[in-house]
């Protein structure tokens, strides 16, 4: 049994006739023949011959009953014997890879010996001295010159020098690649190791996320994304020696990280507060801080959850509003930031200071404005219940005036609303407004006469109209030395 190789091709060579004394038999398409039933116990001649070869003899093959013999034969096209290997580098090998090249050969009468004229080899790799396979696992690297001789049966001789190049496996050596964002510059490079530089980057499947580009020479991958999602790709390497190697890559693309929060609610001293910031984009989750500036007193930001709570304390000057502004860093898992400023309005409570209002009279013009303080304005007043005929509130100063036309007790609801975000404050306080007719002296103009000197009869001054009680003065001219008029009464005595 044994195998038969075209040492011009390094093919195995199928239809090859082997002959022994006892009988024959041919190669199959694996160039593999065997004798079936074996030769009997003895020495042989193997005869191998086909059709543009040269015939094969190889004398004293010995078979026995607890060994056959294995041949592996090597036979070349007939004619003169030389290398048809082109004298030069062979087949690159790498260290720690399987390596297996022939080198070939044409004319000259098998059976061959080949050999190594001079050189060296690289370590672990052997040469085959009947096929002329150079074989082994590489275990350094280097360039190794060497020639390969071979010598036919008749003595013919032929030698041919190659050389073998063995690099560190040619590898892609590139980490993960890094995230992107929309609208962001990316740049990352891919590297590879071993082989011959230089290298030549290509994408052979899949696709880049579209907005970036793979730049051949360089490995360089850069651009701005446009399109958020998972792109899968495959990057081929390949070396000055034509070499390649492959590695499937995945980018993944964010959209642009983004503080979407809306207005800050307003705060209120003394009530509970709450406000959620809220984001996009990015990788979540998020994490949120304070990054410049301070919350006003009584609130803290929760990193975690981006929510702001507490109570509003106001302090500092008795102002109507506190507005602090500060600066809110959002922080994604993949470490991106953005920030922006905000600012909270801490208000005071919406109080309505107006606890009375003044009497009116009939046909007199009327003005008074129901007094407030905290919130924030615009206002808004509005009313339940009667004003007195005459009388109109102004919606936006709180104001009511016009001219009263008729007596009477009125009683009113008044209710102010504020601007507070997002919910306004409203405050309601009851009210009434008491309308009289106007007074009047109803005492004669001309009183008793009085002697010098002489007490008079105390003389009562009558009024009517208006709200008692009086009260009494002299407006123009005199009373007569030594009378007076008691405000309170309107007594004049003396």
């Amino acid at each position: 049994m044994g195998t038969v190789t075209d040492l011009s091709s390094s093919a195995k060579l199928a239809a090859a006739t082997v002959t022994i004394s006892s009988g024959s038999t041919q190669t199959d398409t694996s160039g593999n023949f065997i004798f079936d039933p074996q030769p009997a116990n003895g020495v042989y001649t193997v005869t191998i011959t086909k059709s543009g070869y040269s015939t094969v003899t190889i004398n004293n093959v010995i078979v026995s009953d607890t060994a056959g013999a294995t041949l592996t034969v090597g036979m070349a096209p007939t004619g003169i014997l030389n290398f048809t290997t082109a004298s030069g580098p062979l087949l690159h090998a790498e260290t720690g890879v399987a390596y297996n090249q022939a080198v070939k050969i044409t004319g000259g009468v098998g059976p061959y010996i080949f050999s190594k004229a001079y050189g060296t080899l690289p370590s672990g790799l052997a040469l085959n001295p009947e096929l002329a396979t150079i074989s082994g696992t590489p275990t350094t690297a280097g360039n190794y010159t060497f020639a390969v001789g071979v010598t036919d049966k008749l003595g013919a001789y032929a030698e041919r020098e190659f050389s073998i190049e063995v690099t560190i496996p040619f590898v892609v050596t590139s980490a993960p690649l890094p995230r992107g964002t929309i609208g962001t510059a990316y740049s990352s490079s891919l590297t590879a190791s071993g082989g011959k530089t230089p290298y030549s980057y290509s994408v052979t499947s899949g696709s880049l996320p579209s907005g970036l580009t793979l730049t051949a020479a360089t490995g360089s991958i850069s651009g701005k994304p446009t399109t958020a999602g998972t792109y899968t790709f495959t990057v081929q390497v390949a070396d000055a020696s034509s070499r390649t190697t492959s590695q499937s890559f995945t980018i993944l693309v964010d959209a642009a990280l983004s503080n979407t929060t809306g207005r800050l609610n307003d705060g209120i001293v003394g009530t509970p507060f709450t406000q959620t910031f809220t984001a996009t984009g990015g990788l979540t989750p998020y994490t949120w801080g304070v990054y410049s500036g301070l919350l006003p007193m009584g609130l803290t930001l929760n990193p975690t959850t981006g929510i702001i709570t507490g109570t509003p304390v106001f302090s500092g000057a008795a102002t109507s509003s506190n507005t602090l502004p500060f600066v809110i860093s959002l922080q994604d898992s993949y470490g991106r930031v953005v920030y922006r400023q905000f600012a909270i309005n801490v208000l005071n409570p919406l109080l309505i200071l107006t606890s009375s209002m003044p009497n009116g009279l009939v046909s007199t013009p009327y003005s008074e404005a129901i007094r407030t303080s905290g919130g924030t304005g615009p206002y808004s007043f509005s009313l339940t219940g009667q004003l007195p005929p005459g009388l109109s509130i102004n919606a936006t100063t709180g104001i009511i005036s016009g001219t009263p036309s008729a007596t009477g007790l009125t009683n009113l609801q008044v209710t102010v609303t504020d601007s507070t975000w997002p919910t306004a404050q409203t405050k309601s306080q009851n009210l009434s407004i008491r309308v009289t007719s106007s007074v009047t002296i109803t005492t004669g103009a001309v009183l008793t006469n009085a002697k010098k000197g002489t007490a008079i009869t105390p003389v009562t001054l009558a009024a009517k109209g208006g709200t008692p009680a009086y009260s009494w003065s002299i407006v123009g001219g005199a009373l007569p030395s030594g009378l007076a008029l008691d405000p309170a009464s309107g007594i004049i005595s003396g």
